[in-house]
């Protein structure tokens, strides 16, 4: 019978998986859980969570045209993972818990953990990693559309609607063509 009361009782468990992360209503009350779980499995911290810096036009503007100037695609690429590191930085909830950092064999440039109150970054997920990759044209070009009047937030919440609509049409898509299947079989 005690067995039975203790099962009944109950304990309540951490959530760790992914889903479980995205699926939550109310993400205030799970923040320690997924600090504590970020840190338990791989060693990062959040540091200074709330902190985060504004977003200083110039500075970015000379960030970006010394870009278009280094030749060396090393130089450059070093540029581009501070830029990356400025711009995660002027985001209120991201924050960057280890840069470069080497777990195994891989490497992953920027590691962060998102701590935000915000629901358009929770789609992100609780954990981001970030590569930075050197292409020509199009990341510069919305990269230079940062500045007075829109920040890095708008960029981001830009690109999480791009691909949720994105996705519906290619649930929609997919749903229709199952129908045609269907009809067909008739």
């Amino acid at each position: 019978m005690g067995k039975i009361r203790e099962y009944l009782k109950g304990d309540e468990e951490t959530g760790v998986s992914k889903n479980i992360l995205l699926m939550m209503r109310n993400r205030h009350a799970y923040l320690p859980a997924i600090h504590r779980f970020i840190r338990s499995n791989s060693g990062l911290s959040a540091n200074h969570i709330f902190d985060s810096i504004t977003l200083d036009y110039n500075y970015w503007k000379a960030a970006l045209d010394q870009l278009e100037v280094v030749t060396s695609s090393d130089e450059k690429g070093k540029r581009f993972e501070e830029l990356a590191q400025y711009f995660i930085r002027t985001i209120p909830g991201i924050k960057i818990t280890d840069v470069r950092a080497k777990r195994g064999r891989a490497e992953v440039d920027i590691y962060c953990c998102n701590v935000s109150y915000d629901s358009w970054l929770w789609k992100l997920g609780a954990l981001i990693l970030i590569e930075c990759k050197n292409r020509k044209n199009k990341v510069l070009k919305e990269l230079e559309e940062v500045g007075e009047d829109k920040g890095a937030y708008d960029l981001i919440r830009e690109k999480i609607e791009y691909f949720e609509r994105i996705m519906e049409q290619n649930v929609c898509v997919s749903y229709k063509s199952v129908m045609l299947l269907k009809l067909n079989e008739l």
